[in-house]
């Protein structure tokens, strides 16, 4: 990584007062992974199982690789990490090795913190799909409707 990772949007998903430690515990792996100046966590109704935040990597070319997860949500996956959204900018660095080299910070940040699997969702198109492969992810056997690609720590 060329700088350090960091918060653009955490957008925490969590209405249950037992999962506090839960919360807290997650706010601290992550900001171990991202520097930022301070990450407020705050509540909603709208999913009481997953915490969902949105990670930019900047490199020093000016390239920013965003990466919309959710942790520990587990409704329509197993996974303890679920990658939702992975955007490349500008559109003509995509392809350079920026999305690898944050496949790889994650998956080592994942592994130093006993989080057992990662599961890439909703990937529909050929590009994305070889990109996960290349990447260690296997598609999910079976009735996958949502095109979810997993990776085993």
């Amino acid at each position: 990584m060329d700088t350090e990772p960091k918060f653009i949007k955490p957008t925490p998903r969590i209405q249950d007062e037992e999962l506090d430690d839960k919360i807290h515990e997650t706010r601290k792996i992550l900001e171990e992974l991202c520097v930022t100046e301070s990450v407020e966590l705050t509540t909603s109704q709208e999913d009481i199982y997953g915490l969902m935040y949105s990670l930019e990597f900047p490199m020093n070319n000016g390239t920013k690789v965003t990466l919309g997860i959710t942790m520990y949500d587990y409704q329509l996956t197993d996974a303890d990490l679920v990658i939702d959204t992975m955007t490349t900018l500008p559109d003509s660095e995509t392809g350079e090795g920026y999305g690898t080299k944050v496949i790889e910070k994650i998956k080592s940040w994942a592994k130093e913190h006993n989080i057992n699997s990662m599961c890439a969702t909703q990937v529909s198109n050929v590009k994305a799909k070889n990109f996960l492969i290349k990447n260690g992810f296997v598609e999910e056997s079976g009735n996958n409707k949502l095109g979810n690609f997993i990776f085993k720590l």
